[in-house]
């Protein structure tokens, strides 16, 4: 995986289910846009809520 925000929101579609992803990303976006967390913060908190609502066995 690539540091490029195209290919990790394909990894995370491709991981978790895109409305996981979706759900996950658009919610650490609005605290970014307020710049209430930096960059690497949204990247962890993006993985962290999508694997907090990660199915049981993973399956998306």
């Amino acid at each position: 995986m690539t540091n490029a925000p195209a290919d990790i929101a394909t990894d995370l579609i491709a991981r978790y289910g895109a409305q996981a992803a979706a759900h996950a990303t658009d919610r650490m976006e609005e605290a970014r846009a307020q710049n209430e967390i930096d960059d690497v913060q949204w990247w962890t908190a993006v993985l962290s809520a999508i694997e907090k609502r990660r199915p049981p066995s993973g399956k998306a």
